[in-house]
């Protein structure tokens, strides 16, 4: 039996915009924590505000 694979050009560039949006919320998240003085326990929290900072971010530039 044969399994028919889509050919999908843009696979790799969704990855790799994925990983970079990974790694910038990564980032921002770091900076959260030092901003609140490098306080343990609030890792989870850090890191969604760091995403939702950085869509509204994404989301303002694109209806430029």
């Amino acid at each position: 039996m044969t399994t028919h694979r889509t050919h999908d050009p843009h696979a790799r560039a969704r990855s790799a915009v994925g990983f970079i949006e990974s790694e910038a919320i990564a980032h921002r998240a770091y900076e959260l924590f030092e901003e609140r003085g490098r306080g343990e326990g609030r890792e989870f929290d850090d890191c969604l505000h760091a995403e939702h900072e950085l869509r509204e971010l994404n989301n303002d530039n694109a209806s430029e």
